[in-house]
This record gives C-alpha cells, sequence and structure tokens, in this order.
C-alpha cells in the first residue's frame, strides 16, 4: 500500500484537526519525560536528539518549554528536527524561535528514511517520532526502524509514539470512521473543503496491509536489533484512540 503521510491539503487545516486529539498535550509530555531520562543517561555532554517527522514542533516545543528548560540541570542538547513538507517545517521554526537554544536547532527538509541512510553510525542519543511510521509502507517501516537503530550511539533510545493498533485488529471500519467524526465535531474541521481528505487519511490508517498493529512493532524493534524496548500506555485512555509509546534501547 502507498504512503499516507500528511501533505497538500492535509496540512492546510491541521491546526483544526488537532483539536480533535485533546489527549496529544498528555501524550508529548510522556513522550518528554522518556526522551529527558535517555538525554541524562547519555555519555555525551551535549546529547544530540533527532526529532524524526517534526511537523510543526509541538512536542518538540513541550519538551524545550517544560522539561530541557526546568530539569536538565543546564546540559545543552543538539536537536535535528525533520519533516519532508515545506509548510510543516517554516510552522515549525516560527513556533521555536522564541526560544534561544543554544545550540540552535537545526531544521532538516528531508524523507527520514533518505536522511537516515545518509547519517553515520552513532550519531544521536535519542530518536524521536510520534504519528510518523505509521503513515510508511511496511517495508519502508522496516528499513527505517532498522537506520534508527543504526544511527543511535551504544544504549542510545528510540521514543516511538504512534498510532498502534491492537493485533488483529477487527473493530468495524465504519464505526470507527463514525467515532472519529463524532471527535471532529466542534472543531470547525467539519466545514473545511479539506475534510474528506482527512476521513480518508483516517481510513487509510486502518485498511488491511497498511494498519500498523503492536505485534509488527515489536517485530520491527526486534529485527532492527535494539536490545530491549517496552511499551507505555500510561496515559489518556479512549476506545477509538490508539497511540501508544515504545521505548526502544540500543
Amino acid at each position: 500500500m502507498e504512503e499516507t503521510r500528511y501533505s497538500g491539503s492535509l496540512i492546510d487545516d491541521y491546526s483544526q484537526l488537532r483539536k480533535a486529539w485533546p489527549h496529544r498535550l498528555e501524550v508529548y509530555g510522556r513522550m518528554s519525560c522518556h526522551i529527558l531520562s535517555a538525554t541524562q543517561r547519555a555519555n555525551n555532554d551535549t546529547p544530540k536528539i533527532l526529532d524524526a517527522g517534526c511537523g510543526d514542533c509541538e512536542a518538540l516545543e513541550i519538551l524545550v518549554r517544560d522539561f530541557i528548560f526546568c530539569y536538565s540541570d543546564k546540559k545543552q542538547h543538539k536537536i535535528d528536527a525533520l519533516d519532508f513538507g515545506p509548510k510543516m517545517l517554516a510552522r515549525a521554526k516560527q513556533r521555536m524561535s522564541e526560544y534561544n537554544l543554544s545550540p540552535p536547532i537545526s531544521y532538516i527538509e528531508e524523507d527520514l528514511t533518505s536522511f537516515l541512510e545518509k547519517t553515520p553510525d552513532n550519531t544521536y542519543d535519542v530518536v524521536t517520532s510520534g504519528w510518523t511510521i505509521h503513515n510508511f509502507s511496511k517495508e519502508k517501516r522496516k528499513k527505517t526502524v532498522s537506520e534508527i537503530q543504526r544511527v543511535l550511539t551504544p544504549y542510545g533510545r528510540f521514543v516511538w509514539m504512534d498510532k498502534i493498533f491492537p493485533d488483529s485488529y477487527d473493530d468495524n471500519a465504519v464505526r470507527l470512521l463514525g467515532a472519529n467524526f463524532m471527535r471532529y465535531l466542534g472543531t470547525g474541521i467539519i466545514s473545511s473543503p479539506h475534510f474528506k481528505d482527512f476521513l480518508t487519511h483516517e481510513f487509510n490508517d486502518i485498511a488491511d496491509g497498511q494498519r500498523l498493529e503492536e505485534g509488527e512493532v515489536r517485530d520491527l524493534l526486534r529485527a532492527a536489533g535494539f536490545k530491549s524496548f517496552r511499551f507505555d500506555n500510561n496515559f489518556y485512555k479512549n476506545e477509538h484512540c490508539f497511540e501508544k509509546i515504545f521505548v526502544a534501547t540500543k
């Protein structure tokens, strides 16, 4: 199945669509806890972080504002923020412009897998990714996770948050789309000319051959050579929300 990444019209109303995910800030907070924990254990005075699929950097802003500035013991962090979409990166730069980080954030406009293939071994202490890899084809997921393991430093961590379904998920697709439609009410997105594109994207996420399931995540992490990984879903729970976090150690 082809990739289903956000692009074109799907980006135009992204800020409206995001209102249908009220749990996202809690999820980002949990990710930030894992990222900061990993950087504090890094054998590096300036831990290096790759935000793989940074979007408009809402998650990165929470990490910087609420965690790095408050709890990092003044340790500097070198952050690379990567996204393949120029619109998203433009918004990311605007969002993060008020934070005077040293060294400054590096913004990279490129396909994630292509970027990783050119990146030397042992480059990053932490790679984090949110709501990104589930959009890839299964073959591309396998390649991407393998490359992430390679570019991590020894004992580096991969903090992977995504839309991850239970194994052998068999819920009715129409029922799930209906539940998502109800979540969109009140966000303003249903009056958007792009609303059909959003629903199509949601349907593709749960389609056979594209849906990312827990078993596949575990298989990908094992095949890539991660020494250990653990599962964290200690946050907002809803039967129609499937966000989960896996923390894997090289």
